[in-house]
């Protein structure tokens, strides 16, 4: 896939860095609420014609209501559903209850980040499988190239985490993912001048910055290694686009949802767990942490995610 001629190769580069460089200036807002927030990251609202909207109760990509592929429980029309008020004070529960969520209720009920690659080829692609295909949701996308996409009002409880989901905020970063097997990996990644870049697939167009054939350079070269509940697995990193702006979505999350600490699940030597968490130490978390350390089937963010890029590691 990726055998073309160092002359297109450099094209398509150049075009990749002027993209990344064009999709991460502009001023922009989540919304909490249905208010706006000012956010310093990139972000494109579902509100925006070119973003996608998870409040639509059908389909994007077809015309039907309900998912393709769904569970019993995600065959509505509904992709999202409201946060329950289990473990909250019991004059803030209360307040819920008579009043429905405000933004200071809010603020005492998320205390979690979690962070999840979304298996697919790029942000477009993802939003289909999980609006039109599952019926499940996520309150960001982030793409190859950085920008980031809000499809739900912070407000809202996405179903993306299972037992987090009350709890959390979800992000889908555009990545193939972790794999047992690095031929999986090969048709989409090649290394030249120094670089791993990775190969956008075809893909829907219309949407987003990216174009198919778009040459994108991972953070780091080569294959990293490494174990996650029990699996050994390999992956090419995440883009140095979706580093930064996840940094700035944090940050900007941090200020608008205070009780998402400044933390990542560790060991007792302060490294990142590679578990699942028990059932008590979720319980106790309040933080960042991959869809990994909430359910032990699940690799996600996966052996290549650089949490030293989100948090302070010995």
């Amino acid at each position: 896939m990726l055998g073309m001629p160092r002359c297109f190769w450099l094209i398509l580069c150049t075009a990749a860095a002027l993209c990344t460089g064009a999709c991460s200036t502009a001023e922009s807002f989540v919304i909490v609420c249905g208010q706006p927030v000012p956010c310093s990251a990139r972000v494109i609202n579902y509100t925006d014609p070119q973003g996608f909207d998870a409040h639509s109760e059908r389909c994007a990509f077809r015309e039907q209501i309900l998912p393709t592929h769904a569970t019993a429980d995600t065959m509505v029309p509904r992709r999202y559903g409201v946060r329950s008020t289990a473990g909250m004070a019991e004059a803030n529960a209360a307040r819920v209850a008579q009043n429905g969520w405000s933004f200071p209720s809010l603020q005492q009920r998320v205390d979690q980040f979690v962070l999840h690659y979304d298996a697919c080829h790029d942000s477009t692609q993802c939003f289909e499988v999980l609006q039109d295909q599952r019926g499940l949701s996520v309150h960001f996308l982030l793409d190859l190239d950085g920008t980031i996409y809000q499809t739900l009002d912070l407000v809202h409880r996405a179903r993306h985490a299972t037992k987090a989901n009350d709890r959390s905020i979800g992000i889908e970063i555009a990545q193939l993912g972790a794999r047992a097997d690095a031929a999986a990996l090969a048709p989409y990644y090649a290394d030249a001048a120094g670089r791993t870049w990775l190969q956008v697939p075809q893909r829907k167009e219309g949407r987003g910055f990216l174009r198919t054939g778009m040459l994108v350079p991972t953070a780091r070269v080569g294959l990293q290694h490494g174990r996650i509940n029990g699996r050994d697995l390999v992956q090419h990193d995440f883009t140095e686009a979706q580093y930064q702006s996840l940094t700035a979505l944090l940050a900007c999350l941090r200020g608008i949802l205070p009780r998402i600490a400044d933390g990542i699940p560790v060991d007792t030597a302060g490294q990142v767990l590679d578990r699942c968490l028990t059932d008590p130490e979720f319980a106790a978390f309040s933080g960042v942490l991959g869809h990994f350390h909430i359910q032990p089937e699940k690799s996600d963010p996966g052996v290549a995610f650089d949490w030293s890029r989100i948090a302070h590691l010995p």
